[in-house]
């Protein structure tokens, strides 16, 4: 049990670095391809400016990278606090919806924007990782 509340909490701090990159990004507080950030993950400003202006970056009008952040700290509470079942029930739904739509966001990424976003790839990994931990 403690090595999957370990390995939820760092999933969900990996997502939490990926939604505040693409927070500050969009804010332009930094680069997208700025010098600290690891070349392998680095993009053009044109490539990350289509990803987070493309209509596939908000759901419900609020965009994706703030929906990330709220579900990761989401999942670091969660895996901090002893949840009734019924509230854990919910977090996995949540956490289910979520692959959900990460299924179809990558898919738009490779189908319909073609730009090969390797951040927006692990974070959808990250959220397929997270279910699994949540459902065994």
């Amino acid at each position: 049990m403690m090595i999957e509340k370990t390995l939820l909490s760092v999933l969900a701090f990996i997502g939490l670095l990926i939604s505040t990159y693409f927070q500050l990004v969009s804010r332009n507080k930094i680069a997208p391809d700025a010098p600290f950030i690891p070349a392998w993950c680095r993009m053009e400003s044109s490539a990350c400016a289509s990803i987070v202006s493309a209509k596939e970056a908000r759901l419900f009008g609020i965009p994706n990278f703030e929906l990330g952040s709220f579900f990761y700290l989401l999942m670091l509470t969660a895996t901090f606090m002893e949840l009734p079942p019924d509230i854990r029930t919910g977090v996995v739904v949540v956490s289910g919806i979520t692959v959900l739509v990460s299924a179809y966001l990558a898919f738009r990424l490779i189908s319909v924007l073609r730009i090969p976003c390797a951040l927006c790839f692990i974070s959808h990994v990250v959220n397929l990782l997270i279910f699994l931990l949540l459902v065994i």
